[in-house]
């Protein structure tokens, strides 16, 4: 359960189902939020992925695309952008749009050249920020003209603003919280070492984690080697990020590359305080000294500094928790997000000219 998934549940929630009728197809499983995908009352395709490539993830996204026969087909994340594209291209799908979720810094050769053959089998490329965009084209070789910006937003009801609320350097019972998979990408390593810092210095401070992934064992053999056991919390993956959050005095996000954080957006709604690492995409939404605190990437040293700071500077806290709110109430909304996309697919199918693809099926 990523943003992704998040994003693309508050899309099917919220698009006007007067004007679309949406299906949702999956490569790998239901997930975490099936059950709410299946509150919606939308169709829905499950798909088991068998194996690592799992070329027969193809041949059953075909049968789903002749039997939904959908007009637009939307793909997100490497399995869906890709299995999708290609079975879209086979039964000659009109119009496709991928989402761009991130700026994959991770991704090899291989993978960028996939995306980039790919990018010829796709009316639009959304990028949930410009350093997404701008990314991808110089890095996967794509014409900037293929892609287009929308950010994600929040449902903010959903994330209810807490007040104004504060801890202090020296207080009983800190609690910072991090949330995200844990993988390289999100830099938990960085968080458990700043933690170990600020133990040594007597303060009566803990970390929840959120989230699970394939560096569990190895982060928490990194908590027994650094003697913060009693210290850390792993809670694996939580539907309810808003009561954490909303229990939790520092939000921490230390990763190394990010498309936007949607989990960034629930915290700034909540009233969280927030250090995150000067990152693009990040530092776009976090402005330091105005809506949270940034530090250097990869840098514990760093990270430490700026919890022992924040907590030492309540007046920075109560800036950064008003201007956060400030900014996701009146730029973040879900409302926002789904119109833009609404318009971009009616967009599409007024100027087929310009976005129907070559392979289009005969009507």
């Amino acid at each position: 359960m990523g943003g992704a998934e998040k994003m693309l549940l508050d899309l099917c929630s919220h698009i006007d189902k007067s004007k679309f009728e949406v299906a949702v197809a999956t490569v790998n499983g239901g997930g975490v939020l099936l059950e709410d995908f299946q509150k919606l009352g939308i169709t829905l395709y499950i798909n088991e992925k068998k194996g690592k490539i799992s070329l027969g993830s193809i041949s059953k996204l075909r049968r789903v695309i002749r039997d939904f026969n959908p007009t637009i087909i939307h793909t997100h994340l490497f399995a869906g952008d890709t299995w999708g594209r290609i079975a879209a291209m086979l039964e000659g799908a009109p119009y496709v749009v991928m989402t761009e979720h991130n700026q994959n810094l991770n991704e090899g050769f291989i993978k960028k050249s996939v995306k980039h053959f790919l990018s010829y089998m796709t009316s639009v490329i959304v990028a949930v920020s410009q350093q997404v965009a701008d990314y991808d084209a110089k890095k996967e070789l794509i014409s900037d003209k293929k892609f287009e910006v929308i950010q994600n937003g929040i449902e903010v009801k959903k994330f209810p603003f807490r007040g104004v609320k504060i801890k202090r350097y020296g207080d009983a019972g800190i609690t910072l919280l991090s949330v995200g998979r844990l993988v390289e990408q999100k830099g938990h390593i960085y968080a458990l070492e700043a933690l170990a810092k600020l133990s040594q210095e007597d303060l009566d401070v803990r970390l929840v984690i959120l989230g699970d992934g394939e560096l569990r064992e190895d982060l928490e053999h990194a908590v027994k080697s650094l003697r913060i056991s009693d210290r850390v919390a792993f809670v694996g993956t939580q539907k309810d990020t808003a009561s954490y959050l909303t229990s939790s005095d520092i939000f921490v996000f230390p990763s190394l590359f990010e498309g936007q954080g949607i989990v960034l957006l629930e915290a700034m709604s909540v009233g969280v305080p927030i250090i995150a690492s000067d990152i693009p995409a990040v530092n776009g939404l976090i402005r330091d000294g105005v809506t949270g605190a940034l530090f250097e990437p990869r840098d514990s040293d760093a990270l430490a500094a700026a919890v022992k700071k924040l907590l030492m500077d309540v007046a920075a806290q109560e800036r950064y928790i008003t201007a956060a709110r400030e900014v996701v109430t009146n730029h973040f909304s879900v409302a926002g997000m789904v119109k833009s996309y609404e318009s971009l697919y009616e967009k599409m199918l007024a100027n087929p000219q310009h976005y129907a693809l070559r392979f289009t099926r005969k009507q």
